[in-house]
């Protein structure tokens, strides 16, 4: 019976504490923007280097973003981001094409989910590809969580991949004391 007593006393003084201090999230969207530099998939972002873990580096061009060719060695091109996200909603990739041509896919895959793929091309309504920077917009009805994976594949000549924002909701704890 002792036992007993201290057992229920033991959890009403729990749920006295608990009364005391609650802890409620807020949810912030927030958009990680990371710009490529280069062929290894090093990044910026705020300023800071954001290296992406690359599965398969592309071929480079000058400092404008990851260069994916059609060539064997190149094509299908992937990293996938240092950090991972909560509730994604929106991931905004562009990119540049060769100036004359260029053609094929670009995969998204966030966590264990399914990878998304959206077809990329040049367009002549460009005046020179390699400064238009296009873009392929992958929304998430369902938001996704986890860190993201993006392969560049090319059937035609190149992509350059610049830059990567991904929109998610960033939960952020703030503590609200409650009078006993």
């Amino acid at each position: 019976m002792k036992k007993k007593l201290f057992l229920l006393k033991l959890a009403l003084v729990a749920i006295a504490a608990f009364a005391v201090q609650t802890t409620l999230r807020a949810a912030e969207q927030v958009t990680s923007t990371y710009t490529f530099t280069n062929k290894s998939w090093n990044a910026t972002l705020n300023e800071e280097a954001a290296n992406w873990i690359s599965g398969k580096d592309g071929a480079g061009f000058l400092n404008n973003g990851v260069q994916v060719t059609n060539n064997e060695s190149y094509s299908g091109a992937n990293a996938t981001s240092p950090e991972e996200f909560e509730n994604i909603t929106k991931i905004v990739v562009t990119y540049n094409t060769n100036k004359s041509a260029g053609s094929g896919t670009l995969d998204v895959k966030i966590g264990d989910n399914e990878k998304t793929t959206k077809d990329w091309a040049y367009s002549d309504a460009a005046p020179d590809g390699r400064t238009a920077n296009y873009t392929a917009v992958f929304d998430y009805a369902t938001p996704q969580s986890g860190a993201v994976t993006l392969t560049a594949n090319t059937t035609v000549n190149s992509i350059y991949v610049v830059s990567v924002a991904i929109t998610h909701d960033q939960s952020a704890a703030t503590t609200v004391e409650k009078p006993a």
